[in-house]
């Protein structure tokens, strides 16, 4: 009877190791998924910022009260106002460049925002998103360093990243949004309280535009009122991609 018992005793231990490995198993893959699928947690609200000076900007300085005032003079601007803005969600991930001190956010929607590094850099701050979309290395001279731009310095940047990039023009705000549907996320003019601008949208419903602005270095959604009436005010209508093709 003892052998019996002992010999039963082992047979239980046998069965047990594997069962409780198993169950080791399972509970870690389940702590993994768990992680990777459930909503990040919010670092902070967006707020507005502004570019800084970079080392190409123009620059005027105010002798009576020895100040610097960036771009010819103007003070800082707000760009699509406060009652414009339907959402504006919380920053859920953050990275800085490599051997850089550019920072680059994210939302829930996992887009990369980059605020432009000199006042009139916006071309390659909306080049270099899309760059970081592709996971691509941006090239952060000309973030840092430009001074105006236009379509083809965007179409520049997304090919010297090894992205094949298209520039198409269009007339009409449905075009817009099916180039939005078609190709993800577009590089476009808008006009405004700054002036000529480039920003990246990434989504447009019934009656909302997503969109990432490196004036103030943020995603928001705004109404597409708003929307549109900047995006007609800008005379230069034309879109840039990322080709999938």
């Amino acid at each position: 009877m003892v052998i019996q018992s002992l010999a039963t005793t082992d047979r239980y231990k046998n069965n047990l190791i594997p069962a409780l490995a198993l169950v080791g198993t399972l509970a870690l893959v389940g702590c993994i998924a768990y992680r990777a699928l459930r909503p990040a947690a919010p670092l902070f609200t967006q707020e507005r910022r502004w570019p800084p000076i970079g080392p190409c900007d123009t620059i005027c300085f105010d002798v009576l009260t020895g100040t610097i005032i960036p771009g010819k003079g103007r003070q800082n601007r707000d760009f699509f106002q406060d009652s414009d803005i339907v959402q504006k969600e919380p920053i859920v991930k953050t990275q800085m460049l490599e051997k850089s001190l550019v920072e680059v956010r994210y939302t829930r929607h996992n887009k990369a925002i980059l605020q432009q590094q000199a006042r009139r850099a916006c071309t390659a701050a909306t080049a270099a998103m899309l760059i970081l979309d592709h996971r691509k290395t941006p090239d952060l001279f000309q973030v840092k360093t430009r001074n105006l731009g236009n379509a083809s310095d965007e179409l520049r940047d997304l090919e010297k990243a090894q992205l094949r990039a298209v520039a198409v023009k269009i007339q009409k705000f449905s075009e817009l949004q099916n180039a939005v549907k078609k190709h993800g996320s577009v590089i476009t003019g808008i006009g405004g309280e700054i002036g000529s601008h480039s920003i990246v949208v990434d989504a447009i419903s019934t009656d909302t535009v997503r969109l990432r602005d490196p004036y103030h270095g943020w995603e928001i959604t705004v109404s597409k009122d708003a929307f549109t009436e900047k995006w007609d005010g800008d005379q230069i209508k034309s879109i840039v991609y990322v080709s999938k093709h």
